[in-house]
């Protein structure tokens, strides 16, 4: 359920207040914009970075499901942040875009936790369908780590 849709029932709060929030990272910003776009169309909340340092400051700040992030910007690379949102947003998913990846570069995103990684240009539905995947996927498993400890 969208939360677009859960605000729409009477009744129905959502208990997970990253529920379809998806933080976008690039240092391009037509590339970023385009992204939050998309996604936006798609029905989800977007909220935007053009930096590690900026991500990290809007994660501190707002609960999110899904962090897009482009592998190499000025800063950091993308897999530094994809390794601090696995070790301090345990139920915050990763994803990695890249024009450009290395084999090293995808045995890197693997370790560092991402859900998946598209190369650009990304095909529209092929973005949102991994998009929904990877809330799918975040779903269930917070489900289960919730399940455990409760």
């Amino acid at each position: 359920m969208k939360l677009q849709e859960m605000i729409a029932a009477p009744g129905v709060l959502p208990t997970d207040p990253g529920v379809d929030r998806v933080l976008v990272v690039d240092d391009d910003t037509a590339y970023r914009m385009s992204l939050v776009r998309t996604l936006r169309k798609q029905g989800y909340d977007c909220g935007n970075a053009m930096s590690t340092h900026e991500a990290r400051e809007e994660l501190r700040h707002g609960s999110y499901g899904l962090v897009v992030t482009d592998l190499h910007m000025f800063t950091e690379d993308g897999i530094e942040l994809v390794r601090h949102v696995a070790d301090s947003y345990p139920d915050t998913y990763s994803m990695v875009v890249s024009g450009f990846a290395t084999g090293e570069d995808v045995d890197r995103i693997t370790r560092a936790g991402a859900f998946a990684l598209l190369t650009k240009p990304i095909d529209a539905e092929r973005f949102a369908t991994t998009v929904e995947s990877a809330f799918e996927h975040r779903k269930e498993t917070v489900a289960l780590r919730r399940h455990r400890s409760g």
